[in-house]
């Protein structure tokens, strides 16, 4: 009886272990695959060229949104604009 413990203590122990493997797997593995695998598939220009054009758009757009934020509230507070 004692054995079979012992067995199924490192079982559980094993089970966990392999559960880390498996969130690690999930989080950092899996989506650098994928990635890769897009750039395998696409040239990498394409795929660093989209990257460039999203990261460009979101900078304009919180910009813009900044911009219209500013000049909304000093509207709103009857300051003068710049």
């Amino acid at each position: 009886m004692a054995n079979r413990s012992v067995e199924t203590e490192h079982d559980a122990v094993s089970r966990r272990s392999n559960q880390g493997g498996m969130i690690l797997d999930l989080m950092f593995k899996r989506p650098l695959r994928w990635l890769r695998m897009l750039v395998e598939e696409l040239h990498w220009s394409f795929f660093f060229g989209v990257i460039v054009v999203y990261g460009v758009s979101q900078g304009l757009g919180k910009g813009l949104s900044k911009v219209s934020t500013q000049y909304y509230f000093k509207d709103e507070q009857m300051i003068k604009c710049s």
